[in-house]
């Protein structure tokens, strides 16, 4: 918790959350490199999207409550 940006359990919660999710998304990304999945690059690439959208939308409307 002494390097969170943000303050209180909360919202260090939220914090730790979407850094693992940005590393999780960097290694789904190498794992695309990896198997050079040019084929179906583009509908992972499309339900990658729609999952953080509909992830960070959550998580934002639970900020503003």
């Amino acid at each position: 918790m002494g390097k969170a940006k943000l303050r209180g359990k909360e919202k260090v919660k939220i914090q730790f959350l979407l850094t693992a999710s940005a590393l999780n998304l960097k290694k789904m990304v190498k794992c695309l490199e990896i198997y050079d999945l040019k084929y179906s690059f583009g509908k992972m690439k499309s339900r990658i999207i729609e999952f953080i959208q509909n992830f960070f939308s959550e998580v934002l409307s639970k900020l503003v409550v």
